[in-house]
């Protein structure tokens, strides 16, 4: 988040009443995904993350905020060093696409002698796409349920994960204009990093 961090620096150097934006360097994120374990511990599918990211400001005499989340849609395809029912471990990769779908709320001056109050921001939309890269690492612990007149079958995992994300989003448009930085280069949202992550699975 480099740009934007840029820019929330560049309105705290000029911030009125004193006010600090944080910038922004991780969030958090939700999400789900279907897999089918194929022959060889390798299972192949499909997922999506709902990624939120954003920092704000403000008092009586005015508003900012970035509010930047995004849609990561995947297919990724998964080794396991045991199979469904044994705990393991297991490594994979995915390839997708980050869809940057926000806004951010431009700061308007008020008056609090005013008869009438004035809004105290200005929403623009953000947009904007790229692909997508990971690489991850994680394990499976599995916990078996007991099947009527049946040996216990693996239904219930918790799965950990962490790795790698690239996504960074080259070009930003808000309200349909690229966005130039100072240097005449596009503005970009990148949501790159480290990730962790950790969840249930369920086998059918």
């Amino acid at each position: 988040m480099s740009d934007v961090n840029s820019d929330v620096n560049n309105f705290n150097a000029h911030a009125w009443s004193g006010l600090q934006m944080d910038e922004i360097h991780g969030g958090l994120g939700v999400g789900a995904a279907f897999g089918l374990e194929l022959p060889g511990r390798v299972s192949v599918g499909l997922g999506y993350d709902h990624l939120y990211v954003s920092s704000d400001v403000g008092d009586a005499s005015g508003s900012l905020k970035f509010d930047l989340p995004a849609n990561a849609f995947r297919g990724f395809l998964q080794y396991s060093f045991a199979g469904v029912g044994p705990s393991g471990a297991y490594l994979g990769g995915s390839l997708g696409i980050v869809s940057e779908s926000g806004s951010v709320l431009v700061p308007v001056v008020g008056c609090d002698r005013c008869a009438i109050a004035l809004p105290a921001f200005e929403k623009r939309d953000i947009k904007g796409s790229s692909g997508l890269l990971e690489l991850f690492a994680g394990g499976d612990w599995w916990a078996a349920v007991q099947v009527p007149h049946g040996r216990p079958e693996p239904a219930f995992a918790l799965s950990g994960m962490t790795g790698y994300r690239y996504a960074k989003i080259g070009e930003t448009k808000v309200n349909g204009e690229t966005v130039y930085l100072a240097n005449g280069e596009k503005e970009s949202i990148d949501y790159s990093g480290v990730f962790a992550s950790v969840g249930f699975k369920v086998a059918v």
